[in-house]
């Protein structure tokens, strides 16, 4: 469940936003954007492996287009 579902945060606040994808671990952050859709692929926790250790489930079609990055800029 996503904390918008649950807090309403996006209530009365622009549409052009963009939802960023954070996660943290030790000494580090993996930041996961979604591709020209619009839409971040859905996370498993049962799919975590060496490979994947975020969890994506890349048979959701939505995850085909994401990208991580490195860097996060709020302006």
């Amino acid at each position: 469940m996503r904390w918008y579902t649950i807090f309403n945060v996006f209530k009365g606040r622009p549409r052009d936003v963009v939802e960023v994808e954070i996660t943290g671990k030790q000494y580090a952050w993996v930041l996961r954007y979604p591709g020209k859709d619009g839409k971040l692929g859905k996370r498993d926790f049962t799919l975590v492996n060496g490979d994947n250790e975020l969890g994506i489930d890349w048979n959701d079609p939505a995850s085909h287009d994401d990208f991580n990055a490195d860097e996060l800029v709020l302006t």
